[in-house]
């Protein structure tokens, strides 16, 4: 899997100047960089919460697999071969927060 070095390395598709975050904070989207952003949040079905991401049997697919969820899943990162959108972020800012982590269910008693 490839690093933020060696993503950097062969292509500036994120920032064409080489800086993954910005000067000073900016006022607006159309100037906002990859490595601006620093909290995430996900609101959803069971998509979202990535319903028997990891499940092998049928009785396993209420189980939710948050932290593997593309949209808001955190567990692992994208070097050791999870993508998800929270994973490529915190190769440019490894201080992101609001992402998934664990595993859960419809009661748990708070997102994990």
């Amino acid at each position: 899997m490839l690093g933020v070095t060696a993503l950097a390395a062969t292509e500036n598709t994120f920032c064409p100047d080489g800086n993954y975050t910005s000067a000073t904070v900016p006022t607006s989207a159309h100037k906002l960089k990859v490595g601006d952003i620093k909290v995430v949040a996900g609101m959803g079905d069971s998509g979202t919460a990535a319903n028997g991401a990891e499940s092998t049997q049928l009785f396993d697919i209420m189980t939710q697999y948050r932290g593997r969820s593309f949209s808001i899943g955190g567990a692992s990162s994208y070097n050791y071969g999870l993508t998800t959108l929270p994973n490529i972020l915190r190769l440019f800012n490894p201080h992101l927060r609001g992402y998934s982590t664990g595993v859960g269910d419809e009661n748990s008693p708070q997102p994990i």
